[in-house]
């Protein structure tokens, strides 16, 4: 398999990345839903979601949170395009916003978010600890980063299993952590909910 192809899957690209952008969609689905259900918004909080691949749960969000706005940053351009064509009209009315950037360099000001979420993402992000500093940069005090990875033994899921993100987390300057097991066994799921 090309380079080209096996780096596909963290930053989708061009034709090949469209048709990848579909199967993410499909196989993230049930993460995206149960993490949407973790979130406790309130009215004209502001959310951001990192890594939001084709978009799915930027739409979840905004038919479960009308009150509330949600920024979106993924480091693909392929994904930034099918997010914008999938949320059009939540991004027309203003209670969405598509960035193309990474969770490394954040274009977002000291405590612009009342909330940040991730699904699957963090596993492709170089260094996660400087990513975590940047996001708890941009959370207000006491704002908390939601993190949903599947909770599998893999060796590519192993390094980002509860018990390190919360190391990587609490390394990053968090104040606590919790995690939460969605209970399904045939797609078990972890959440781990850091606070600033």
């Amino acid at each position: 398999m090309s380079s080209t192809l096996r780096s596909q899957p963290g930053k989708p690209r061009g034709f090949v990345g469209q048709i990848l952008g579909q199967i993410i969609a499909w196989y993230d689905r049930l993460d995206e839903a149960w993490t949407v259900e973790q979130l406790q918004i309130a009215d004209a909080q502001k959310v951001l979601e990192i890594g939001f691949g084709p978009g799915q749960a930027l739409g979840l969000f905004a038919a479960a949170n009308p009150l509330a706005t949600l920024t979106g940053i993924d480091h693909s351009e392929t994904m930034s395009r099918t997010a914008l064509r999938r949320n059009r009209a939540a991004v027309a009315a203003g209670r969405v916003r598509v960035l193309c950037g990474t969770v490394e360099s954040l274009p977002f000001a000291d405590r612009s978010f009342d909330q940040a979420f991730s699904v699957n993402s963090v596993y492709f992000w170089p260094s996660p600890v400087d990513a975590f500093r940047e996001l708890l940069r941009v959370l207000k005090p006491s704002g908390y980063l939601a993190v949903t990875v599947r909770d599998r033994q893999r060796s590519s899921y192993a390094s980002f299993g509860a018990e390190n993100l919360t190391a990587l987390l609490t390394a990053a300057g968090f104040s606590s952590v919790e995690v939460r097991h969605n209970g399904v066994r045939w797609h078990p799921l972890i959440c781990v909910i850091a606070v600033k």
